[in-house]
């Protein structure tokens, strides 16, 4: 990749709950989510809906996970070219796996 650097970011706060009729592990992220705080309220209030059913957050499994998460690509400057964001709780782990996918 000798024509794309690495980027590293911190990411925003991570939520996570559960829905209450198929159980699938909802996520609403800070640093993604287009108004991160109405759907974290929505999570922890148990009505925001789930996108695999007609099913709502349980907020009984509602987690605030902190902000303690990573983000890296490679990408291109002054271009569109960039590889899938990797994620982890580790920067230095993270930024290893990185080089080592892309052969850096």
């Amino acid at each position: 990749m000798a024509f794309m650097d690495l980027y590293h970011t911190r990411k925003g706060a991570l939520y996570v709950a559960d829905c209450d009729k198929c159980g699938r592990s909802i996520y609403v992220h800070e640093w993604t989510a287009e108004d991160p705080n109405e759907e974290r309220d929505a999570m922890r209030a148990g009505k925001l809906a789930c996108p695999d059913c007609n099913g709502r957050t349980d907020p009984e499994t509602f987690q605030d996970l902190g902000r303690k998460y990573y983000a890296a690509r490679y990408s291109a400057d002054g271009y569109m070219d960039c590889t899938e964001w990797e994620y982890g709780t580790n920067l230095r782990r993270l930024l290893r796996e990185v080089r080592a996918q892309y052969c850096d």
